[in-house]
């Protein structure tokens, strides 16, 4: 948090955003609870609110969204009275950034998507030997397979502040994609619709009728994509 007072670059200062959207997702309440005790949760929602057109890659926004959602999922009640005061704003901009998230994944196919033919062609080819390996590398255990996710993004984070001092005309946001491209989460299984789906139906239906009416008219949409995703989910599946 001393670290984000400071002045930084600002994709630097994104990547650090994140580390704190993260703990949200793990823990929101006591993600809270620890600004609160360190003075800090105006500073970061003044943050986060300032940097969330800075959101570019998808899975910048997916953090960001399941961040806001895990927030909205504890009782109002317990939530910091900062947080009550700005509910309908973390409402909007949750639903505004899913949104967004949708569309660039329509934009953008993942490159599981767009490989998806070329694998078809030379599964026939090669399922033997990649079944082989499948049941090799499950041999090896949870242990050698699960990635200790904040030693690996501490990493990542480490790596670009290496290369932007050594490349300081060079470095963007282009670079922050590539090395994304190498980093791996758990969150990669987690679905952003089916979440959204799960927290906004516990919500009371007066707090979604104070919302715009855009905002509003952009929930069933969602909606529908969570329900075409899980359909898509379960014939893969039965596949």
């Amino acid at each position: 948090l001393n670290r984000m007072r400071q002045p930084m670059e600002g994709p630097v200062s994104l990547a650090m955003l994140e580390i704190i959207e993260s703990a949200f997702i793990y823990n929101a309440g006591v993600t809270l609870q620890f600004l609160v005790s360190q003075d800090a949760l105006q500073f970061l929602l003044t943050l986060l609110m300032s940097q969330l057109q800075n959101h570019e890659s998808k899975r910048q926004k997916k953090i960001c969204v399941l961040g806001l959602l895990a927030i909205l999922q504890i009782n109002l009640d317990n939530l910091p009275d900062l947080i009550k005061q700005g509910y309908n704003q973390v409402l909007t901009k949750t639903v505004e950034m899913l949104h967004n998230l949708v569309k660039q994944n329509e934009e953008e196919p993942s490159d599981s998507d767009s490989d998806s033919s070329d694998s078809d062609d030379s599964d026939s080819d090669s399922s033997d030997g990649e079944d082989e390996d499948d049941k090799t590398s499950n041999d090896d255990g949870d242990g050698d397979a699960e990635v200790d996710d904040d030693e690996e993004y501490m990493k990542m984070l480490e790596e670009l502040d290496a290369e932007r001092t050594m490349n300081p005309d060079v470095w963007d946001q282009q670079a922050i994609e590539d090395h994304e491209d190498k980093y791996t989460s758990r969150l990669d299984d987690v679905s952003a619709l089916a979440t959204f789906v799960q927290t906004f139906q516990s919500l009371p239906e007066s707090l979604i009728q104070t919302l715009h009416p855009q905002v509003q008219q952009a929930i069933p949409p969602l909606v529908q994509k969570a329900q075409e995703e899980e359909r898509k989910r379960l014939e893969e599946n039965a596949a």
